[in-house]
């Protein structure tokens, strides 16, 4: 995080991964979020959860450009998304409709989900995808949920969200939403019901799978209409008041 705050990045979308190694050695290739440049764009995935069986089943003949480099399950379904996502990212100028776009990620969700947990975020460059699925819990019992997230409002200036252990730094107000595991702090988190799918642009949530269904693409394309952040906030994770570990 030093080296974060050294040089000031600053981005509208922000992944991190702490990886278990639960499968896989541990080598940078098997290292989370995983990326990928498809049709001039670069796409980001992070998962968490282990899908037994799907690198057997869920075959797809790769391009060359999409071939999985690591061994992880998480690796190998991702690429299976980027080549399907082919079959609608058409060209450099152009990004396919929101609806297309939930429409095949929400599909993707579904089918991995049969494997086993299927908590993931991914980013297309332009919107990022939080889908919540199950865990282990601290029982022992492997249900929802499998991932929490807070929308709250980054005031001017710098200060300290009691409610998510992150530090923000901006100019101006502006709605920061966060998807964990667990939740950061206590209080204000919400869990993600199975199979709950978020969409997140500039910052706040667009769409909610529990209130609007896939198959209405005239309100989901609407959706898009967000006004843009009138700028991103730079952030600083800080101890959590209790740990959070990934199953």
């Amino acid at each position: 995080m030093s080296t974060l705050r050294q040089h000031k990045v600053e981005s509208e979308i922000v992944l991190a991964h702490i990886r278990l190694a639960s499968l896989g050695p541990v080598e940078l290739r098997n290292t989370h979020p995983f990326r990928r440049e498809l049709m001039g764009h670069v796409h980001t995935f992070a998962h968490n959860g282990h899908l037994p069986g799907v690198q057997d089943q869920l075959i797809t003949d790769f391009d060359k450009s999409l071939v999985p480099v690591g061994s992880t399950d998480s690796g190998h379904v991702f690429c299976v998304l980027m080549q399907r996502m082919n079959a609608i990212w058409h060209n450099n100028d152009t990004l396919p409709n929101l609806a297309e776009r939930i429409a095949f990620v929400s599909g993707f969700a579904k089918e991995i989900s049969a494997f086993g947990p299927a908590n993931f975020l991914y980013s297309d460059g332009e919107v990022l995808f939080v889908h919540g699925h199950k865990r282990k819990q601290a029982n022992g019992i492997t249900r929802s949920p499998g991932r929490h997230y807070i929308s709250i409002e980054c005031n001017y200036g710098f200060g300290q969200s009691e409610l998510t252990s992150v530090e923000f730094s901006s100019e101006q107000v502006q709605q920061v939403t966060l998807g964990s595991t667990l939740p950061l702090r206590e209080g204000g988190w919400l869990p993600m019901e199975e199979g709950q799918l978020l969409v997140v642009k500039n910052g706040s949530i667009i769409y909610d799978q529990k209130a609007i269904p896939v198959s209405d693409s005239m309100r989901i394309d609407d959706l898009l209409q967000a006004p843009p952040s009138p700028r991103c906030c730079s952030l600083q994770l800080n101890k959590p008041h209790y740990s959070t570990t990934s199953a």
